[in-house]
């Protein structure tokens, strides 16, 4: 690299008659393919086990008569109604007979992650409220349509604020070891505004699956082991290996850190502030940012973060329950 003369750089492409149909480069920070599938198997093995177990337990809860059903139907239908309109915005729509068929697929991926979250919460729920019940007690009150609760906003701040985190810890590596932007930017976003409405949709759908997802592993953990501090432990070796059994030490630490701190606040803030987390997250790890208002793809750039903004003020404004921000009056005498 001209600009970093002490970082080799791999340059590798292809071409189909007469034309350039592959370009990539490969630096220090590139993690190999291989390394990656080496590593998947676990993360498969966890995954599979956590929709069986907690299929299992949600029919066992159910027959039992354990668990909010309510709030889990407002869940499931919340997870569908985001991913229906993920697909209306993501799809090309052609008025041809195939539609139908996209419009099939849309529903059944819809229905399935909408069963998953539903399963995942009857599931998890009765346990949750007897052994961590203060972490539900805003995820309640959110389900209650009680959305101007000042703790519910409190714990949506902390949620912005761990997500926030989670993306500096994210895009900071590549910005000052490697001097390079983020290369993992979802280039269907810079498509226009409306993909990115949809990306933000898909990523809230897959916040609150993926807090359900480890909700339910710290839950299971804590009750075989007795102990939240060594079920949070086993739930960071669980997701961090795969990342040392990849080979780059580098992107271990990393996922060692950014598992602790999800852990750290599901236990000491809950699961609203998981679930905001991970919707921050989602929604910022994959954005192009820019300061350059002249850039064709700043428009859903600027989008995403005054919705983001916007948010936190509207969490901080409620967390003060009423309460003005500056209580004395400028000119009081």
């Amino acid at each position: 690299m001209a600009e970093l003369p002490d970082i080799p750089l791999r340059v590798e492409a292809a071409s189909y008659h007469g034309k350039v149909v592959f370009f990539k480069l490969i630096g220090p920070w590139t993690r190999p393919t291989q390394a990656a599938q080496n590593s998947s198997p676990i993360i498969a093995i966890v995954g599979f086990g956590i929709l069986f177990g907690a299929a299992l337990l949600a029919w066992r809860n159910y027959r039992q008569g354990k668990g909010d059903r309510q709030g889990a139907l407002r869940l499931a239908v919340f997870s569908f109604v985001a991913l229906m309109l993920f697909w209306l915005f993501r799809a090309k729509h052609v008025p041809t007979g195939d539609e139908l068929g996209l419009l099939g697929e849309g529903v059944r991926e819809a229905l399935f992650m909408s069963a998953m979250v539903w399963a995942l919460y009857i599931a998890l729920e009765p346990y949750v409220r007897r052994r961590w019940p203060t972490s539900i007690i805003t995820w309640s009150r959110v389900l209650a349509g009680k959305f101007t609760d000042p703790l519910v906003g409190r714990d949506l701040l902390i949620g912005i604020l761990f997500g926030l985190c989670f993306t500096l810890l994210e895009k900071l590596p590549y910005l000052i070891v490697f001097q390079q932007p983020f290369a993992g930017v979802a280039l269907s976003d810079l498509l226009g505004m409306r993909f990115g409405v949809a990306y933000l949709l898909q990523s809230t759908s897959g916040a609150v699956f993926g807090a359900l997802a480890i909700t339910f592993l710290l839950t299971l953990l804590r009750g075989l082991l007795r102990r939240d501090w060594l079920a949070g432990a086993v739930v960071v070796l669980i997701i961090g290996l795969p990342a040392f059994l990849s080979g780059s030490q580098s992107y271990a630490i990393y996922q060692v850190i950014l598992v602790s701190l999800v852990v750290l606040a599901f236990i000491r803030f809950g699961q609203l502030t998981l679930a905001a987390s991970f919707s921050i997250f989602f929604s910022l790890n994959s954005l192009p940012f820019t300061t350059n208002l002249s850039a064709w793809y700043a428009g859903t750039s600027l989008f995403v973060m005054f919705l983001v903004t916007a948010l936190a003020g509207y969490a901080f404004y409620t967390s003060l329950g009423g309460q003005k921000v500056f209580k004395g009056k400028l000119l009081e005498e």
